[in-house]
């Protein structure tokens, strides 16, 4: 007696093969897309503490206190020239009474101060898609 072979076992098989493989490809795009933003979000971390790390150098610098001391009203300096590389400026915002100086004591007897704002952005990404900002302030007791 001779079977006669339909194929229905070999399409069976078939439809599994691509089923599968459609899943596999889609896992495949879904691992790729998760190591993107796992990429992205490292660059973004990576932005966020170099502009912090930027602003504690400028900060600890020693000729901002004397720079600060200079500027009148409304004026204007980039930060790079006490950061190497940083992006950004610092601008006389006001002269004014100091905040702290609300607990008098010998230690902080000065009542005036200047305000100045720290402004310090960073490029980060793909042809610098997505950029990294901190601001702030400053208060520089007044002789």
């Amino acid at each position: 007696m001779r079977h006669r072979q339909t194929g229905a076992a070999l399409f069976v098989a078939l439809m599994l093969l691509m089923i599968l493989s459609v899943l596999g490809g889609v896992m495949l795009s879904t691992s790729g897309q998760g190591a993107k933003v796992t990429v992205a979000m490292g660059e973004r971390i990576q932005s966020e503490q170099r502009v912090e790390g930027q602003f504690n150098q400028l900060v600890a610098h020693g000729d901002l206190q004397s720079s600060i001391g200079s500027m009148a009203s409304g004026d204007s300096m980039a930060v790079s020239g006490f950061v190497a590389d940083a992006q950004g400026d610092l601008t006389h915002s006001v002269d004014g009474t100091c905040s702290r100086s609300y607990t008098a004591s010998s230690g902080n007897a000065i009542s005036n101060c200047r305000y100045v704002r720290s402004q310090i952005t960073e490029s980060y990404g793909k042809n610098a898609s997505g950029s990294t900002s901190l601001a702030g302030g400053i208060e520089q007791p007044l002789l």
